[in-house]
């Protein structure tokens, strides 16, 4: 799929019909860009690489996919934009391959983790991610539906200078509910604890 020695950070999705997407960062010169290619379930080729993200003055990394059943892909991935971390979205068309506008689903100053993402039967997302703000890490999550994204809304938050979240992932089922689940260190009296949480989206 690529021939480089700076590519990595591998990640792939497949729809019902087994059309695949693959995705993977590469760095060109002195910038990291996300790239993509589809196989066809129809042809059973390979089509030719495609740059996701936009020109930037930073680095893009964490890259995901999830399809819908009808074929159309959905990429997230982080993009660094100067001082800025942006988690970032672009969806490609299942009829003609084409990609569309990247949207910025939130943005901080501070580290953001890679986000996750997933798909239900009438082609709604949903992706949620960390953020850092400089004392704890939160949980963040963004809803695509009828054709547009809405904004970055806090799912979890701990103000305590102990807490950290580690990690955080979603599944979604046909009709669109969604759940999360994520891991949250904390150290109550000086004693450190992890526990699982999860919240639900109907």
């Amino acid at each position: 799929l690529a021939q480089a020695d700076t590519a990595g950070d591998l990640a792939i999705a497949m729809d019902g019909k087994g059309n695949a997407l693959a995705t993977w960062t590469q760095i060109d010169g002195s910038q990291q860009n996300i790239w993509a290619k589809r196989d066809n379930n129809t042809s059973h080729t390979w089509g030719g690489p495609a740059q996701v993200n936009k020109p930037s003055n930073g680095i893009a990394y964490g890259s995901k996919a999830a399809f819908d059943p009808a074929g159309n892909a959905m990429v997230v991935w982080v993009q660094q934009n100067g001082t800025s971390y942006e988690e970032s979205a672009r969806q490609m068309d299942a009829g003609t391959g084409a990609w569309g506008d990247v949207a910025t689903l939130g943005q901080t100053s501070q580290l953001a983790k890679p986000p996750q993402i997933a798909m239900d039967a009438n082609g709604n997302a949903m992706v949620v991610w960390i953020y850092w703000d400089g004392k704890t890490e939160s949980v963040y999550y963004n809803r695509y539906g009828a054709g547009s994204w809405g904004s970055a809304t806090l799912l979890e938050t701990d103000d305590t200078v102990s807490s950290d979240t580690l990690g955080v992932r979603i599944a979604m089922n046909a009709n669109g509910a969604v759940m999360a689940v994520w891991s949250q260190f904390t150290s109550p009296g000086g004693v450190g604890v992890s526990r699982i949480f999860a919240n639900v989206y109907r």
